[in-house]
């Protein structure tokens, strides 16, 4: 990691994402920023062919957390999915 991105957290964040698109040839579909409790996140969407892949990505202090949920195409309702993402909560900040 260059100095930069360990100063900046969006260029940290974009440097990390570069590095984790997934394999079976997903591709980035969506990507919003997100917040958790302050500070702030990443959440990236990827998918093939049959598959759908929802990452989200947080920044706190000097950690970064990592929660992601992996699921088929054919379901379409994806709430349980983006409950499981927004259940995320920080204990001691």
């Amino acid at each position: 990691m260059t100095d930069e991105q360990v100063e900046n957290a969006d260029v940290l964040l974009e440097a990390i994402q570069e590095r984790i698109p997934p394999e079976e040839n997903f591709k980035l579909t969506r990507e919003r920023d997100v917040l958790l409790a302050e500070n702030i996140g990443k959440e990236l969407t990827f998918e093939n062919e049959n598959d759908i892949i929802t990452l989200r990505l947080y920044l706190v202090k000097n950690r970064l957390y990592a929660l992601g949920v992996r699921f088929p195409k054919s379901i379409t309702d994806t709430r349980s999915a983006r409950s499981f993402l927004n259940g995320l909560e920080l204990l001691d900040n």
